[in-house]
Formats: C-alpha cells, sequence, structure tokens
C-alpha cells in the first residue's frame, strides 16, 4: 500500500510540473545531419581503409569517427569525378535521371555564348530536390559550406537549391591561400603550369557568401581551416534548432598548397610532392576533429548523424597528385575500382551500431534516404530514389545486400557492377573489360575475351538500365589520355 501511495505521489507530482512546462524529460530535439565530403581522396588515402598501405595517411579523427559509427568497407560513389558525383549525393538518384553526367567543364564560364537549351542544363535540374530542400521543409537550418559544383547559374545557385546559408565557390577548385603567404608549400598538382598558384583568385575560382553572391577574400587563412571555422561558427549558432550541414571540402583537390603548420609534420617524407598531399590530408582531419569537438562541446553528438566520404578517388592523371595502383586500381574519371569506390564512415550514437565494419555493398545514394529516416521525415513519394536507408542493415534488421547491382554510364564508357562481376566498356569497342572482384579485387586479370557468357548477361542489364536514362543534357568537354596502372586510356572529363 505504502509502495502504491508514493508511485501515485509521484505520478500526481509528474503531471504536475508537466502542466507548469516543467516536464522531468524534455522531448529530444530533431537528429541532425552533417554530411562531409572530402574531394579527390582515394579509398585507401587515409588511416581507416588504408591502414598499412602505401598510400595510408595518418587520419586519427577519420579514426575516432569510424569507432563511434560504421565504417562501410564497399561504399561506391556513382561517378568518377566530382559534380556528377556530387549531383547524386544530394538528389538520392541517379545523376543519368537528369542528364548530369558530366563536369560542366568550362561552359559554365561562358554562358553568355551559349544556346538557352544548353545554358539551362548546366546544373542539376531544377526539378530535382535537394537533402536540403527536403530537411528545411522539416524545419532544419540548412548551410552548404565549401564546394559547390552543381550550377553557376541562379536558379542552380545553392540558396534556391534548399540551402538558408552558403559560404564557398561555385566551381571544381579554388585557390587554398595566397601564394606569397609565408610558409606556403606548393606542389605540381595543378601548379604553375596551369596558374593555379595565385596571389588572387579567378573569376572560375571566385570565392562569395549568402544569396547575393558576397565576394569573400580568405586568401590569408588556409581554406580547409577557413571551411572548418565557418563550420564550427555555424554549429554554435544553431545549437537550439536542428540543422543539416553540408560541408564540402575541397581538400585534398589540386592546387597541391599547404601551410608549415601541416607540412611540418612529414619530415620523413622525402618526395616534396607526397608530402604537401600528406599535409593537406593531416589539415582535412584536424578540421573533421574540429567539427566533432564542437558537436561534443555543445552537447550534440549523441544525437548527431554525421556522414563521411570521398566524391572520387586519386586524381592520377595530374602530375605530382602522387596516386597508387594498391590496393585498388586505377583512380579518379577512370571506371576502374579506385575510381569510385570511397572511404565512407556513418556515425549516429544514438541510433546506429559503434565500432563496426559493414562489408556488403553500398552508394553514396543511400545517404539521402538514410539521413531522411533519420530526421524522421518522409522521402517524397512522387519520384523513383535509387538509394536505401542504411540504419535497417547496419543495425541487422535486413540481411541483405544493400546494392547487389549499381550501373555507371559517362560517355563514352558504361559500366555494372553485379554481384562480384564487373563489366566495364567503351561504346565505341575500344575497351573492354571484365573482372571478377572476389578473385581479382586489383582488377589486374581482364576475363572479357574468356567469359563471353559473362559478358552477355551483363551487356543485357546494362542496356536494359541505359535504356531507362534520358541522354545527357551536355557532353564532356575533353578527354585525357594517361596511364592508369599500366593501362593507357583516354578518360572523359
Amino acid at each position: 500500500m505504502l509502495r502504491k501511495t508514493l508511485l501515485m505521489m509521484a505520478g500526481a507530482l509528474g503531471m504536475g510540473l508537466a502542466g507548469r512546462g516543467m516536464a522531468a524529460e524534455p522531448a529530444r530535439q530533431p537528429t541532425n545531419i552533417v554530411v562531409i565530403v572530402a574531394d579527390d581522396m582515394g579509398w585507401a588515402e587515409n588511416t581507416v581503409a588504408g591502414k598499412g598501405t602505401p598510400m595510408g595517411y595518418p587520419t586519427p579523427n577519420l579514426e575516432k569517427l569510424a569507432k563511434s559509427g560504421v565504417f562501410f568497407d564497399r561504399a561506391y560513389v556513382t561517378a568518377s569525378v566530382c559534380a556528377p558525383s556530387r549531383a547524386a549525393l544530394l538528389t538520392g538518384r541517379y545523376q543519368n535521371r537528369f542528364g548530369y553526367d558530366h563536369l560542366p567543364g568550362t561552359l559554365d564560364l561562358k554562358l553568355d555564348t551559349l544556346p538557352a537549351e544548353v545554358k539551362d542544363k548546366l546544373g542539376v535540374a531544377t526539378s530535382e530536390l535537394t537533402l536540403a530542400d527536403v530537411l528545411k521543409s522539416e524545419g532544419y537550418r540548412t548551410a552548404a559550406i565549401g564546394k559547390w559544383h552543381l550550377g553557376y547559374q541562379d536558379k542552380f545557385y545553392p540558396t534556391n537549391r534548399g540551402f538558408d546559408e552558403f559560404y564557398g565557390f561555385l566551381g571544381g577548385q579554388t585557390q587554398y591561400i595566397r601564394s606569397s603567404a609565408p610558409g606556403v608549400h606548393l606542389g605540381k598538382a595543378g601548379g604553375p603550369a596551369t596558374s593555379r598558384h595565385a596571389e588572387k583568385r579567378f573569376p572560375s575560382t571566385m570565392f562569395m557568401e549568402g544569396p547575393n553572391r558576397t565576394p569573400v577574400d580568405n586568401m590569408d587563412t588556409y581554406l580547409t581551416d577557413d571551411l572548418t571555422n565557418k563550420s564550427v561558427a555555424f554549429i554554435d549558432q544553431n545549437k537550439d534548432k536542428p540543422f543539416f550541414l553540408y560541408l564540402a571540402y575541397n581538400a585534398i583537390h589540386a592546387p597541391f598548397e599547404v601551410t608549415d603548420e601541416y607540412y611540418k609534420r612529414f619530415p620523413n617524407i622525402k618526395n616534396e610532392d607526397e608530402r604537401i598531399k600528406a599535409a593537406m590530408t593531416a589539415a582535412l582531419d584536424d578540421g573533421i576533429g574540429r567539427v566533432m569537438d564542437e558537436l561534443d562541446k555543445k552537447g550534440l553528438r549523441e544525437n548527431t548523424m554525421v556522414v563521411f566520404l570521398s566524391d572520387n578517388g586519386c586524381a592520377m592523371y595530374l602530375e605530382g597528385a602522387f596516386c597508387s595502383c594498391l590496393p585498388l586500381r586505377g583512380g579518379k574519371l577512370s571506371e576502374y575500382e579506385g575510381g569510385f569506390r570511397t572511404p565512407m564512415i556513418i556515425s549516429w550514437p544514438a541510433g546506429m551500431p559503434k565500432g563496426e565494419t559493414y562489408t556488403k555493398r553500398v552508394s553514396a545514394l543511400d545517404v539521402f534516404p538514410t539521413a531522411v529516416a533519420a530526421s524522421k521525415g518522409k522521402l517524397p513519394s512522387d519520384r523513383d530514389y535509387d538509394g536505401v536507408n542504411l540504419i535497417p542493415y547496419v543495425s541487422g534488421k535486413d540481411s541483405e545486400t544493400p546494392h547487389d547491382v549499381l550501373y555507371w554510364e559517362r560517355d563514352p564508357y558504361e559500366t555494372i557492377l553485379a554481384g562480384d562481376w564487373k563489366l566495364w566498356r567503351a561504346k565505341d569497342g575500344s575497351v573492354k573489360m571484365l573482372f571478377n572482384l572476389k578473385d581479382d579485387p586489383n582488377e589486374a586479370h581482364n576475363l572479357y575475351d574468356s567469359r563471353p557468357d559473362k559478358v552477355a548477361e551483363l551487356s543485357k542489364r546494362l542496356e536494359a538500365w541505359s535504356a531507362t536514362m534520358p541522354p545527357e543534357s551536355f557532353p564532356s568537354q575533353a578527354t585525357v589520355p594517361a596511364n592508369y596502372c599500366g593501362a593507357d586510356l583516354h578518360l572523359p572529363v
């Protein structure tokens, strides 16, 4: 009787407090979403995927992030080059669905000279919804910080695509710091031959802020640090409301530029370009660590989903980029595994396992539906999504492979990965490759001629998928001749 009386008193007290707006346990705020994208980081160019490999540069903060969440060992982006890869990430749909197959190249710098039918397609189609659009409709404060590369015109501009705030640059690359600044080290990749080491930014690399494209002169601050500073400030300013932060670093994309602070950490690396690359990677990792520390300080870490991935592989075609053919062959622009297999981590302490490695095939397409699920929102029902919500898979509720089949198409190449088999070919017949990735993960043994049965099977599936896609909105602006791990290729930019 005494126990029952005490329980009744406690219940009445709780109701009284709640009635006066003093609930004992406040409702949890919706899950914050932070998506961090590295630029041109190869799968093993870190110590999460690449510990013990030739290019496994120290990334202790990425290691810490992986220990707090799930590392996806077989994650793929949808293109081996920046812009189309990012378009799919932010829409949850193959970029081929809306014709954004290639980089806009230099076309977007010549808008006044282009016919309307070309000009209007040099960005992610306005019929597409971005992750920011969906989360903003749910009451989230949204910010894009860093690299955009999804359209120059106003209708493609970040603050017209679901983002409340923008601080960054619209093209594919920009300078990190004034080249004459004290203690700056400059590498060959993207260097003097292309005038990318500079005292000021060019129209194509301009930095801006806000809906009115307000110019920003931040060339006296190392850009990786500057993007981190802005991101930390955004978290602080929005700590009391749900937010979505899209932090798109330009590291470790060319031009290779780094400050002495990071360069001095690697005195044992004798090759100058590799030392600069390792230092740029360290700056990126430090930035990620600072963002995570800010979430901790504000008490937001437990209920914030943090996603990390790279947009594509190492830029092997650039002199001084210092890429490796191990453990994955090839790199950026190519359809080898090194082109579009990416290091990917998702950490959400309140809703996902910690310290696990997930070995089944996933895609950057999955980030969109996974983030929407974490926000307790709903995917728009008026379109098909190519990604899946990964939460049931990593929690063990779904034992299937999220993506048994993935497709890539970037003229003149098309690729299908189904089960263990991968078919990669040029439409003109100049490249014909078939690999069994289970037996040959480095893609050293081309089985195209010896397995016509498998070529026919995969070709039929690839052609059926391709037939459902519209024509590309604009062509590749150039092809790059390069030797990728022994293969001479001409690859589309």
